[in-house]
């Protein structure tokens, strides 16, 4: 499944909040906000920045290393990490819900 492309979504101010969480894989200080790759997204444009989720530097690099099918074989879909953290972002007020 890939994305229509749209003018891609950026804020610091989101990936800034995303990399001083914790690690969504092992709950240590996260040093980067991935932008997550497969699933539709990456190749030659970077994801969205609502697309990132928080890893450690090792967490990243070892991302990076093994690739997204084998990464996400042992720690879960991105996708589901990028939703935990966009719901965890919202309860914080860091992204408003308007209605």
């Amino acid at each position: 499944m890939s994305f229509p492309k749209h003018k891609r979504f950026e804020s610091k101010t989101y990936t800034d909040w995303v990399k001083a969480q914790p690690s969504c894989i092992s709950g240590l200080p996260a040093d980067d906000p991935h932008h997550i790759k497969g699933r539709g997204f990456g190749g030659t444009v970077r994801a969205p920045d609502w697309a990132v989720i928080p890893l450690t530097r090792a967490e990243h690099d070892e991302f990076h290393r093994v690739g997204w099918r084998t990464w996400e074989a042992e720690y879960g879909e991105q996708l589901e990490h990028v939703a935990r953290t966009l719901g965890r972002a919202i309860e914080a007020g860091i992204l408003e819900v308007v209605e």
